[in-house]
């Protein structure tokens, strides 16, 4: 059940921060942690970060595409047909940049990118939660 609650909140946080007026600096904390969290060289980020950055610019517009179909079914109270299609397709790109983060990783760091972004939002979440109620 953990585990379905962080896959959602990966796919779902990187456009709720987007909008957030502090979106560079949490990109800037996500970067320092993925690269702590791989254990990254120099030379190993110089070649991850280009990949990785077109692979989240690939997938928060299937995360849109899937948000806005869901907006529309939800309106026109239709099943979400093309819902499982979307789903699919995401899917398939994280499989893909599975491969091709383990073409400029080891195979072990390319293993940990997955579940290094996970963490991370994890610990944003709980931050999150953490201000929200010390500000009640």
């Amino acid at each position: 059940m953990k585990l379905l609650i962080y896959t959602l909140l990966s796919l779902f946080m990187p456009f709720t921060l987007m909008a957030q007026p502090g979106k560079p600096h949490i990109e800037s904390v996500r970067i320092a942690f993925i690269t702590q969290k791989l254990d990254l060289t120099p030379d190993e980020s110089q070649r991850f970060w280009p990949i990785y950055n077109t692979y989240q610019q690939e997938f928060q517009q299937l995360i849109i595409k899937r948000n806005q179909q869901r907006k529309a079914y939800k309106q026109s109270g239709q099943i979400p047909e093309d819902d499982l299609k979307t789903e699919s397709e995401i899917l398939e790109l994280r499989k893909r940049y599975r491969f091709e983060f383990a073409k400029v990783l080891p195979k072990q760091k390319a293993g940990l990118v997955y579940p290094a972004e996970r963490e991370f939002m994890h610990q944003l979440v709980e931050q999150y939660k953490s201000r929200k109620q010390k500000n009640k």
